[in-house]
């Protein structure tokens, strides 16, 4: 998620979101984040899609 979020050709990029949700779900399911955290990381996606359009 680090990579995508570094990289303005994928944050630019209308695959930028598909991109960001299997990374989320790759990080939940694999740190078996609470749903505290999970809400936080799912709140902060949009963010950094947005970043690239501006």
């Amino acid at each position: 998620m680090r990579a995508i979020a570094d990289s303005a050709a994928v944050r630019e990029s209308p695959s930028c979101v598909g991109h960001l949700t299997a990374g989320a779900a790759a990080v939940v399911h694999g740190r078996r984040l609470d749903p505290l955290h999970t809400v936080a990381l799912g709140r902060s996606l949009p963010s950094v899609c947005e970043r690239g359009a501006s």
